[in-house]
């Protein structure tokens, strides 16, 4: 049955007009069984819901169209239509509150839905689309006036189309779409008083190439801020600390913060409930707290994660009035938006100079980011690690993504100098200045002047040279030996070693003043057996280096040598497992590398078949044998995802059980 009807309301179909009659359309239906629908222009959408309604934008002596299904539809249709022709059919008490709470509820809905920059269709157990973002409208390219109150159709491409028709829920699926490659999420829930179902669509095509899609970082980042300002929640976001990473402008006000406090760790007195379920991990949604007699906060706690282990969380506070701010189950497409931003700020791409340093390890990626972070800066690094671990390569690769890569990169390895001449070689001399000193000679800190200077082995430094140095980390400038007057220098100070110098400090053999002039920013590079997840990669790289530089057609690693590979130790590092690469490509006939050729020192590592047998002879308890077998898998694997799959088990679930039995702090 349809009607036409000229709509007599004053303000039009606004946010509680809207909220009114979709509820009393609710009730018709139950009392009638009907469906109810409103049609304008071309426009039609179910009368139950408060969106869609408000999509419409009816406005006082509008036209519309009333559509009513089922045999008591005459009845239906004259108790819609009083809501229309009068609005003292649409009176209830406390209008002034209602009317506030649902305003602020529209138009936070509406704008935090188009603000995201995923896609969002909402369809309701009928199958009609009632909800359709404006990233959603871009993404299709479909005007949402064109599909909404509609089924499915061919305009939505029949991949789409079939996803949006299926009972099937899911997360991340990824398809073709015209010239575009969309990821899709879809989760039936309960909206509206009934089933519905949702689904969340992300272009991307530009992620192909994750570089690419970073240049934009910085301009997300700043657009999700602005979005999170203008959200009439409290939101703050912590480290696993509890010191303070971000506050919106609403939580600043909440709890009387200023920016500066950015960075501080939560008051104890303030957040109590917070600080435990950071300290904790114990998260939960909707706890109630009071700031004052007036006003009461819901607070919600969510755990965030990086690079597979927590590092922090996040805070939504939410102000009640009278009465519970009406929730829109949005909060699951909110959290895509802030996850995938976060994600974004977190991958920061490297600087080519440091392609050279092949891994995937956490331990590496880390040391990594401190690097790309400090190669903009003139600041003193200190680079520790054993013998082999690329320290050099590593300290190359700073200077290369640093401003001063257009100047000299100096090595000077102190343990290959006498003691008598490391002064001579460090600062330099005057002619005559000593026996044999028949030249000036410049030394390696005016060498490196506008580049980096790089000391090797630092720890083998004489004392009464690490005074002299000390000065120069000071003052930046040396005193040649003979020299009468100090020269100025500008250089970046990279140095290395593969001691513990806070053991030589100890034994007075090497000056704590110095040690922390060169502290400043420690990055540690992981022995290989640690890292043995990167074993493959580096055996692919090595051996298409060695191609290279032989001029001869490269060679590949049999599976079962490789075994052999990812068992050993390697007591000399990544220099160690170069080395035996060069032997085995050098002695292998044919394209592949066997086991025989192999040196001795791998090929005599016990294979082991079948399940590990840590104590022979006695059985444990349970949590003994888990401890080994994930110690054994992050030793194999290098990562939480890795390992998970290996042992089939999700990233995070590995991570807990890391942390359980101590594996990581």
């Amino acid at each position: 049955m349809q009607k036409k009807i000229r709509v007599q309301i004053e303000k039009g179909v606004h946010a509680r007009t809207a909220a009114l009659i979709s509820g009393a359309a609710g009730n018709i239906n139950r009392e009638f069984s009907t469906e109810i629908f409103i049609r304008k222009g071309m426009t039609s959408v179910p009368a139950t819901s408060m969106l869609a309604l408000n999509y419409l934008k009816i406005k006082n002596q509008d036209e519309i169209e009333l559509h009513i299904e089922g045999d008591r539809a005459q009845e239906a249709m004259e108790a819609m239509e009083k809501l229309f022709v009068s609005e003292d059919n649409l009176r209830i008490t406390d209008l002034e509150s209602f009317d506030k709470v649902l305003e602020a509820n529209s138009k936070r809905s509406e704008f935090i839905i188009d603000q995201m920059t995923s896609g969002l269709l909402y369809l309701n157990k009928k199958g009609l689309v009632i909800l359709v973002n404006e990233a959603a409208e871009n993404i299709m390219g479909i005007k949402r006036s064109e599909i909404l109150g509609q089924f499915p159709d061919e305009r939505f491409g029949k991949e789409l189309q079939d996803i949006l028709l299926s009972e099937e829920e899911f997360e991340g699926r990824k398809f073709q779409y015209l010239d575009k490659y969309l990821e899709c999420s879809k989760k039936h829930t309960i909206i509206d008083s009934g089933r519905g179902t949702v689904v969340t669509l992300r272009d991307v095509s530009a992620m192909v190439s994750l570089s690419s899609d970073l240049v934009n970082a910085k301009a997300i980042h700043e657009r999700l801020g602005m979005v999170l300002d203008q959200m009439t929640d409290g939101m703050i976001i912590t480290d696993k600390h509890g010191n303070i990473q971000y506050a919106n402008k609403r939580a600043m006000h909440f709890f009387d913060m200023s920016p500066t406090q950015l960075g501080e760790k939560l008051d104890k007195d303030k957040f109590p409930i917070l600080i435990e379920a950071i300290k904790t991990q114990e998260f939960f949604s909707n706890k109630i707290i009071k700031l004052d007699k007036e006003i009461k906060l819901a607070v919600s706690v969510s755990g965030l994660d990086h690079e597979e282990s927590y590092s922090g969380a996040i805070c939504v506070f939410t102000e009640l009035s009278g009465m519970r701010e009406l929730i829109d189950k949005l909060d699951a497409a909110e959290k895509k938006v802030q996850n995938l931003e976060k994600k974004l700020e977190l991958a920061s791409p490297l600087h080519t100079a440091f392609e050279c340093l092949i891994g995937e390890s956490r331990a590496l990626d880390e040391a990594l980011r401190i690097a790309s972070r400090v190669a903009n800066t003139k600041t003193t690094v200190l680079v520790t690690g054993e013998s082999g671990t690329g320290k050099e390569l590593f300290a190359k690769a700073i200077h290369e993504a640093s401003p001063r890569s257009g100047g000299p990169f100096i090595r000077v390895n102190c343990a290959a100098i006498p003691d008598a001449l490391i002064e001579s070689e460090l600062f330099g001399h005057e002619k005559g200045s000593f026996t044999g000193a028949i030249h000036q000679r410049i030394g390696k800190f005016e060498q490196a002047h506008g580049g980096t200077i790089f000391l090797d082995e630092i720890g083998e430094v004489p004392l009464q040279t690490q005074v002299k140095l000390l000065r120069v980390l000071q003052e930046f400038e040396v005193d040649r030996v003979g020299g009468s007057k100090p020269v100025n220098i500008d250089v970046r100070v990279i140095a290395a070693t593969n001691k513990d110098l806070l053991t030589l400090i100890a034994e007075k053999k090497f000056r704590e003043d110095l040690y922390y002039r060169l502290n400043v920013i420690p990055i540690h590079l992981p022995p290989l057996r640690d890292r043995m997840g990167d074993i493959p990669l580096l055996v692919n790289y090595f051996l298409n280096k060695i191609a290279v530089r032989e001029q001869m057609d490269k060679k590949h690693m049999t599976p079962e040598a490789l075994q052999y590979l990812e068992a050993y130790q390697w007591p000399g590092n990544i220099r160690e497992l170069e080395n035996t690469l060069i032997r085995a490509a050098t002695l292998s006939i044919g394209d592949r590398i066997e086991v025989d050729v192999l040196p001795p020192a791998i090929t005599k590592v016990e294979k082991i078949n079948g399940l590990i047998r840590l104590v022979q002879g006695e059985v444990l308890a349970l949590e003994v044998y888990e401890k080994e077998i994930i110690k054994e898998a992050l030793r194999i694997h290098g990562s939480f995802n890795k390992a998970g799959k290996a042992l089939g088990l999700t990233h995070r679930t590995v991570g807990l059980k890391a942390k359980k039995y101590g594996l990581i702090d």
